[in-house]
């Protein structure tokens, strides 16, 4: 993701693409065989790429992308495998994952609030996404005083989703909740929500979270997020 320099979270794109094939028929020889689970993971790597950007500047095929595997798999195992992932699939390959929910409802939040408040609202949009300097657990990702000066919302969201994929408690929770709480711990870590508080933003926040999940579901979930940041902070 960083040699091609496409936003990280896409690595869950390419997880769902192998573990919905892992668990079909079609996959069952990849459960237990080492090398056609590389095979799977690669290919499933480069559908997320591929689908997910179209038009990105590397004009890659899977020939160039297995040469950044090394001789690990081959240009002609990762056609053949993408055609039997996506019939396995049915051609189901645009699922929702937890950063398009989390973008989603950032808009939803940011347009409807702004909408609603008129222009005295005290705190807008762009106030949320680049309030940087809090302290707190999320702030503290980058350990790196000149790197944290730069964090915004979308990155304390990116982050905990990434070091989500790892967190086998989130396995089975859906995108929606998962997404949802990842949004909520990032705006109570930002300070301006502290100490200048929108209520626009906040009616709305409880409104999608409401949509989504109960108030306790989401902050278990919120709290197994920040395990797992702190877990990878300390790895």
């Amino acid at each position: 993701m960083d040699f091609f320099e496409i936003d990280r979270s896409f690595a869950a794109l390419a997880m769902y693409y192998q573990d919905r094939y892992l668990g079909t028929e079609k996959g069952r020889a990849a459960r237990t065989n080492r090398s056609i689970f590389r095979v799977v993971s690669v290919t499933s790597l480069y559908m997320a790429l591929k689908l997910s950007q179209p038009g990105n500047r590397w004009n890659m095929t899977s020939h160039t992308f297995a040469k950044l595997c090394q001789g690990a798999v081959l240009g002609d195992e990762i056609n053949n495998m993408e055609i039997d992932i996506l019939f396995a699939l049915d051609w189901h390959v645009n699922p929702p994952t937890p950063m398009e929910y989390a973008k989603a409802l950032l808009e939803l939040i940011f347009n409807d609030s702004s909408s609603s408040s008129g222009s005295g609202s005290s705190t807008t949009r762009e106030d949320y996404l680049t309030a940087t300097k809090n302290p707190r657990l999320l702030c503290d990702i980058c350990g790196d005083e000149e790197l944290r000066e730069h964090i915004d919302i979308h990155d304390m969201i990116s982050y905990q989703l990434e070091v989500a994929l790892h967190d086998k408690r989130l396995f089975q929770v859906r995108s929606s909740a998962i997404g949802t709480a990842a949004v909520v711990n990032a705006l109570n870590c930002i300070s301006i929500c502290e100490e200048s508080v929108d209520i626009n933003v906040l009616d709305m926040m409880t409104t999608a979270c409401n949509l989504v999940s109960s108030e306790e579901c989401l902050e278990e979930i919120g709290t197994v997020l920040l395990h797992s940041v702190l877990y990878a902070r300390e790895a």
